[in-house]
């Protein structure tokens, strides 16, 4: 299970890569393949923080905080780069689950 999400990161990361560098150029094909990828990127790693969680105590919420952070992070990405409404409410509403997994990795 581990191994199938790490390839879909992969997947997700390399068509994300190419849509911005097709939306850098003002391609065809850029929106769909940023939202596809980012889209996909940010679902498996929300799922990796609910289902794939297996760490114990402070480090469990930590790398739930960090996962769902990054998550959310990656939509606001994608929210700011098509240009759709609400893109720095999203982002901000990442940071803070981010900067609170950080902290308590940090304590550790």
């Amino acid at each position: 299970m581990e191994k199938s999400f790490r390839y879909i990161q992969i997947l997700g990361l390399g068509v994300s890569l190419m849509g911005a560098l097709f939306k850098t150029m003002h391609w065809n094909g850029a929106n769909i393949m940023l939202i596809c990828g980012l889209s996909s990127l940010s679902l498996a790693h929300i799922i990796k923080a609910i289902f794939l969680n297996t760490a114990q105590g402070k480090a469990k919420l930590a790398h739930l905080l960090l996962n769902v952070g990054i998550g959310i992070l990656l939509l606001g990405v994608l929210y700011q780069l098509m240009h759709w409404p609400g893109a720095n409410i999203i982002l901000y509403a990442g940071l803070a689950p981010l900067a609170a997994g950080l902290v308590l990795r940090m304590a550790e």
